[in-house]
């Protein structure tokens, strides 16, 4: 790197607290090159927001827009947060910054090279540092002594072979202190490595349940009840028929009328909708009524609600927790398989709304094989397992104790898990584990 006395080259120290600064295009691609390395590690490639935070300030500062590296427009810019969002209350910008810091310490830590490009974000900025690290020169090689003009022999004295053996032992002892030095070395370097992998980060179980749904390509489908209108496309007749044509089409208001969607729904919808934002991950809100096999064959899809969404009855019908229906008694309640007729899931749809003291919900991810996607359920035996299924699958501290009942890679599993919420006011209580299955 060059060294100019204008200021107009490179030097190990640049201005405005950056460090070194590149100047030229291959020197920014040298820093390019070093931040590809970082996100590919194994701290950032199981990411989307800390490979996505360090690209855009790393790319801003070499671009000369370090100014403008502030938390609201960080927060705006990376993490799609309206311009008037309150930092007080969503301080995901210093909580993800927190987190890059730690890792980026954690990837040199482990894997850095000497001589190369090092990245540095210092704690109380989200402006990057650049510099160089210097190589160090390595210890002279073991291996033969220098060589040295061998001493005459004075005539008449016979050169004597033992002569030679000070040296030959001085050479042996040469390479085995080399030797040590060198298991020494491999002894440190295992250990650190351990040591660092005991210590890498782990991924929450919020990211381990959500992950094969943010990992599928193509945006989720929302399905849930209500809100689909008339539509004759929908209605099953054949197109231009002449019963089809004698239907007068709804009005404006016949429409709207028709547009429902219950409350349950609504916030489990909500509750899942917002998770996904926050991973950046697009959705589509469809009414079960107007959804197919081939839709839902596009991409991941979470079904809202049990008993009223067909979709949700097809789908985990074969599974080991599945909902079943009495109409003449007019009971719901959560079939186990492995212990039928137990029925102590259960709820008379007949029995007085401001009587009920619990509900139910299934919880369900697995890969289905019609639709040949994931799946994932939020779906209660009434209006309250509902809401407690969205609350369940949003909430880290439920999601972590999911986690303390689950086998090892259990991220990569088919699971279900049944949930029991107590009624208190007409509002769900906190969702109670009681039942889950991994396979």
């Amino acid at each position: 790197m060059g060294t100019g006395t204008n200021g107009e080259n490179s030097s190990p120290q640049g201005t405005h607290g950056l460090g070194w600064l590149p100047h030229t295009e291959e020197e920014r691609a040298l820093v390019r090159e070093e931040l590809e390395r970082i996100v590919a590690s194994s701290g950032f490639r199981n990411s989307r927001k800390y490979p996505a935070f360090l690209r855009h300030i790393v790319e801003h500062t070499l671009n000369g827009d370090a100014e403008h590296l502030k938390e609201r427009t960080l927060g705006v810019e990376v993490f799609g947060r309206p311009p008037v969002y309150d930092t007080s209350v969503d301080p995901v910008v210093r909580i993800v910054a927190a987190e890059v810091r730690k890792r980026i310490g954690q990837y040199y830590h482990e894997l850095a090279v000497p001589g190369e490009v090092l990245i540095d974000l210092s704690s109380g900025t989200y402006v990057p540092r650049f510099n160089i690290s210097k190589r160090t020169a390595g210890p002279h090689p073991a291996g033969e002594p220098t060589s040295l003009e061998p001493m005459s022999t004075p005539e008449g004295v016979v050169e004597s072979p033992l002569m030679t053996q000070p040296a030959r032992r001085m050479r042996i002892w040469r390479v085995n202190r080399w030797a040590r030095y060198a298991g020494a070395a491999l002894s440190l370097f295992l250990l650190i490595g351990a040591a660092a992998w005991l210590s890498r980060p782990q991924p929450t179980a919020m990211a381990q349940f959500w992950r094969p749904v943010l990992d599928s390509p193509g945006a989720v489908l929302l399905v849930m009840v209500g809100g689909a209108s008339w539509m004759p496309q929908s209605s099953g007749l054949p197109a231009g028929s002449t019963f089809a044509a004698s239907i007068a089409p709804p009005s404006i208001a016949e429409q709207q009328s028709r547009d429902l969607m219950a409350l349950p729904d609504a916030s489990a919808l909500a509750d899942v909708a917002g998770i996904l934002r926050s991973y950046r991950k697009a959705y589509l809100i469809r009414p079960a009524a107007l959804m197919d096999l081939p839709q839902l064959r596009m991409g991941p899809a979470v079904l809202i609600g049990a008993l009223n969404n067909l979709w949700t009855l097809r789908l985990t019908a074969t599974l080991r927790f599945s909902f079943a229906r009495d109409v003449a008694t007019q009971t719901n309640w959560i079939e186990d398989r492995k212990k039928p007729g137990i029925g102590n899931w259960k709820v008379v749809t007949t029995s007085p709304y401001a009587l009920v003291t619990e509900d139910w919900a299934v919880i369900s991810r697995f890969r289905d094989r019609d639709t040949e996607h994931w799946i994932v359920t939020a779906a209660g035996l009434s209006r309250w397992g509902t809401m407690a299924a969205g609350g369940f699958l949003t909430n880290p501290a439920y999601l972590e104790e999911l986690a303390r009942r689950a086998p090892a890679n259990w991220g990569d599993k088919n699971l279900q898990v049944v949930i029991a919420t107590e009624v208190i006011n007409g509002q769900p209580g906190p969702p109670r584990i009681l039942a889950t299955e991994f396979w």
